[in-house]
């Protein structure tokens, strides 16, 4: 993939990160993960692609 890469400067933890952690975590250990990380980080950067070429090749077939 190919494309631009915007960086967003957030103070405290980006929403998106806990959300995924809270797809991978029982309910207990999300809070206590979340109440690390907000005591870790004081900002984080969010990167986004904005796509302007891909390509998806099958190893399968080989093309």
């Amino acid at each position: 993939m190919r494309g631009v890469v915007h960086l967003t400067v957030v103070d405290g933890v980006v929403p998106e990160y806990l959300a995924a952690a809270r797809k991978k975590f029982d309910a207990e250990y999300a809070v206590e993960f979340e109440r690390n990380c907000r005591a870790l980080y004081d900002r984080m950067v969010r990167i986004a692609v904005e796509p302007q070429w891909a390509r998806f090749y099958d190893f399968v077939s080989r093309r």
